[in-house]
């Protein structure tokens, strides 16, 4: 059956088939995202985004989270593509850096100073970005 809040996405294929995917082995990359900061914390947040890119294309569909504290926030983007994110309740000074999930790596860190900022990602792949207040 395919998901209610994706429509377009397909039916999901049986974990015995997905888990041969790239995706699968990409899992214990963004393990190390989460544990980078208090995940167990994370409460969602749709409302940070100003406009979500995947409306029309579940492919494309961005997700946002920040934890309980206000100190971190979570984006997952699978598609490179341009987000703004309204960070005006947000505590400052705030930091940022990309993580791709292929394999890994941490962008360098850089500032976030503006209350509606865009965010790029680094190149057309998925990423996850992790903003934090100092």
């Amino acid at each position: 059956k395919e998901p209610m809040n994706h429509k377009g996405s397909g039916i999901a294929q049986p974990w015995y088939e997905a888990i041969k995917f790239p995706g699968s082995l990409h899992v214990k990359y963004m393990k190390e995202f989460f544990v980078s900061f208090d995940w167990w914390k994370l409460i969602p947040v749709p409302e940070l985004l100003v406009e979500q890119p995947g409306r029309d294309d579940p492919h494309k569909f961005v997700t946002v989270a920040k934890t309980s504290d206000n100190k971190y926030i979570a984006v997952y983007i699978p598609e490179g593509t341009d987000i703004k994110l309204d960070l005006n309740t947000l505590r400052k000074p705030m930091k940022a850096k990309w993580f791709n999930p292929i394999n890994g790596e941490w962008s360098d860190e850089f500032d976030v100073n503006e209350s509606l900022q865009t965010f790029r990602p680094i190149d057309n792949e998925d990423w996850a970005l992790l903003i934090y207040s100092l």
